[in-house]
This record gives C-alpha cells, structure tokens and sequence, in this order.
C-alpha cells in the first residue's frame, strides 16, 4: 500500500513539474515540449544524474528538428540549467571515416524549478531571433510586400523566355 501512495505522488509531482514547464512563458514553445520530452525519455535526469542524450531520437520523439534540439540543449546550457557536454567521434569503417557525436546532460541546481527557466533571454537566441525578422525590402519605397517570379534564361544565349 504504502509502494502505490508513493508511486501516486511521485506522478502527481511529475505532472505538477509538467504544467509549470507549459506555464512558462520564458521559454519558446519548442523548448517545453523538449524539456517534456527530455524529462520523459531519461528520467533519471530529475535525480541529477549525467546521462547519455540521442539527440536525433530526442528530436523525432519531440516532432522538432536535430538543429532545433541542439540549440534547446545550448541554451539551457548558456542559461546555468544544465551540463552539457557534446563530443565528435570518429572511426574508419570500410576505409571511410564516420563520424558520430556524443552528448551528456546534467540538470542543475536552477532547473529545479521550471517556472524561473528562461531560455529566450539568452544571447544566442537573441541573435537567432533578430536575424529571423530581417525582411527583403523594396529599394524603391522600402514595402516588405515583396512577389518572387521565376525567370526562365536560355544559358547559351541569355535570353529571358516567357
């Protein structure tokens, strides 16, 4: 009896941790599902061990890119909420030379509670953000409602077809 209470409020507590993670608006969307996800795919990372992550998997699992995941892991990283440590490996199969990477996270002292992470703050992200808002702008009258048209040209004689 006593083994099913603590399994019931280990739960409660893992979904109470859940939905403050979704509650907070300081980290982008795809970063709450990661965290989720993460947190759900190694659950030894809430006792604070280093745990080998599958970047690629973590990413499939989450419905998010690798790029996406890397830059969640960096930033939690930058941030102070996690250790991480990522390492390039290579090998010589069949005369080529394959490489894999490995990565290790650690949850810190800070990601103990979901509800202070802010991943948007970080620099990184900061820069990925500005450089995402940059629009093509008409040298004429500076408008952003720019059309694209596809020309077809000849590359014998450079004439443009219509």
């Amino acid at each position: 009896m006593l083994d099913e209470k603590q399994d019931y409020w280990r739960l409660v507590k893992h979904i109470m941790r859940e939905d403050k993670i979704m509650a907070n608006q300081n980290m982008a969307i795809s970063d709450r599902v990661l965290m989720i996800k993460l947190e759900r795919m190694y659950p030894s990372l809430l006792l604070g061990e280093r745990i080998q992550v599958q970047v690629w998997r973590l990413a499939k699992e989450s419905g998010t890119s690798r790029s996406t995941a890397t830059r969640f892991l960096s930033a939690m990283y930058n941030g102070g909420y996690f250790a991480y440590n990522s390492v390039l490996k290579s090998a010589l199969m069949d005369g080529k030379t394959e490489y894999t990477r490995e990565s290790f996270v650690q949850e810190l002292e800070a990601c103990r509670h979901p509800e202070n992470i802010k991943t948007r703050e970080v620099p990184k992200r900061k820069q990925d953000r500005k450089k995402a808002r940059e629009r093509i702008k008409c040298r004429v009258c500076g408008s952003e409602n720019m059309l694209y048209k596809l020309t077809l040209v000849c590359r014998d004689c450079n004439t443009e077809q219509e």
